[in-house]
């Protein structure tokens, strides 16, 4: 991206074990939500989100949201959705410094069980 990307707000070095054994760097990112454009004080312009994760993606994506929040929300669960599907399908995300697996619910808490829930209140 150009020049203007806002900083990384938080990050998780790993390893990712494609599903055909090859061992590759990575990091897990999230960048600081910007507005696009606007200047409505409700917050309601469109704002955008970095999200990456090298190994696994050649790039970075930007995730637009009506807002701040709601962009660094769907930031977070994209990447969520993404390392699901990559582990759904023989990939492995792992600790560094020890090899271990990192569980998804650890990084993404209670929202990765409503990955393929339907919207009803439990």
């Amino acid at each position: 991206m150009a020049a203007t990307q806002p900083p990384w707000i938080a990050e998780l070095r790993v390893i990712l074990v494609h599903p055909d054994g090859r061992r590759v760097p990575g990091r897990i990112a999230v960048g600081q939500p910007h507005t696009a454009g606007g200047g409505d004080p409700a917050g309601h312009d469109e704002s955008r989100c970095a999200i990456e994760v090298t190994g696994l993606h050649s790039r970075e994506h930007a995730i637009i949201g009506g807002g701040s929040l709601q962009a660094l929300l769907l930031g977070v669960r994209f990447l969520g959705s993404r390392l699901h599907d990559f582990v759904s399908r023989g990939g492995r995300v792992l600790d560094p410094t020890d090899d271990s697996d990192i569980p998804l619910e650890t990084l993404f808490g209670p929202m990765w069980g409503a990955f393929g829930a339907t919207n009803d209140p439990p």
